[in-house]
Parts: C-alpha cells; structure tokens; sequence
C-alpha cells in the first residue's frame, strides 16, 4: 500500500490531473491517510514491545494471537482515524475555455470550515503528538534501564576483581604472614594448603 501510495502521488505530481474517477478518489485518499496513520501507531507499538522486551524481560510475553490482535487494532484504527477522508472526498472540475484548461481534482470538500479544522488538530495529536510522547518517554524509560543494568554490572565485575586480587595477595605472601594474618581475623585454616601462584 506504501508503495502504491507514493507512485499514486508521484503520478499525480508529474499530470497535474485525476483520472482515475470518483470511486477511486474516495479509496486511494483515504488509502494515504491510513498508511500515515497506521505508520505512527506501528511505531508506538514497536516502541511498548521494546520497553517490555528489555524492561521487564520477566513479564508475560505476547503470544502470537495477542499480536495479531494488536495488529487489527491498529488497522481499524488508522482507518476509522482515516472514515472523515473517505467520506467528504470529492472530484472537483477546472475547466476553462478562454486558457484551454481542463483540469480534475480530487480533494476534500467538508460541509464545514469548522469540522475540518476540529480534523485537523484531532489528526495532530493522535497522529504525532501522542505517538511520539509515548516513543520518546518508552524509548527513555529503557535508556535508563540499561545505563542501571550496565553500572550494576560494572559494579559486580569491580568486585569480583578486587576480591580475586586480595586472594592473590594473601595467597603470595609467605606463610608466616598468612598465619599472623588469619590468626588476628580469628580464622582457622591450614597453611600448607595455600599455594603460591607460581609454585
């Protein structure tokens, strides 16, 4: 449909004409708004799918009949987002004698300035303003999560290592030190069982 859309427009842009009729006046602009709008709401999903994938990797994960729900959701709702289009669609005819012009349009002819603009701002703020908060905060949301899991991570190798180099200290040193030491810890060992590295 993407592609259709952009060779439709391309077509257009080059004749300068509708040719197509009335019919197809109704589908394919409504066809461009649905492909707009089911743009923005796939990425607001991709987006929630990412944040509990890497968020909360325990969480439930979709099952595919889930998916596919969601995939209808978003569907019928770029195209009831799209019904107003389809519905105040119309051809509208240039024709002039005196330039030789003769011109069709397909274009929207709503039976109000008021419900186009009230349009407008609808199709503003479902199509961009929501859909890119919820990216933004989400996509947010796991940026901080894994700059947390990547410090802890630094943290526990910190550790690790500076345990391993006290064992390697205390494992070097000769065993009458190893004795005072773990004899002022008030540890009892045995200290023919400590090896040096090398030995």
């Amino acid at each position: 449909m993407r592609v259709q859309s952009v060779c439709i427009r391309v077509w257009l842009q080059l004749t300068d004409n509708w040719a197509l009729g009335s019919g197809l006046c109704h589908v394919v602009m409504t066809a461009f708004a649905v492909v707009v709008f089911s743009s923005s709401f796939n990425l607001m999903m991709i987006a929630v799918d990412r944040y509990i994938l890497i968020v909360k990797p325990l969480h439930r994960r979709m099952s595919p009949c889930a998916a596919v729900a969601v995939v209808v959701a978003v569907a019928a709702l770029a195209a009831g987002a799209a019904m107003p289009i389809a519905l105040y669609a119309d051809l509208e005819v240039v024709d002039d004698p005196v330039l030789q012009l003769h011109r069709v349009y397909c274009i929207e002819r709503w039976p109000s300035p008021l419900g186009r603009q009230l349009y407008v701002v609808c199709s503003l703020v479902g199509q961009f303003v929501v859909p890119l908060t919820v990216i933004v905060v989400l996509y947010y949301r796991i940026f901080d999560g894994l700059r947390a899991r990547a410090a802890a991570a630094a943290a526990a190798s910190t550790s690790s290592e500076h345990t391993r180099i006290r064992v390697t200290h205390i494992s070097s040193c000769p065993p009458c030190y190893v004795d005072v030491l773990f004899s002022c810890s008030g540890y009892n060992y045995d200290s023919t069982s400590i090896r040096r590295p090398f030995d």
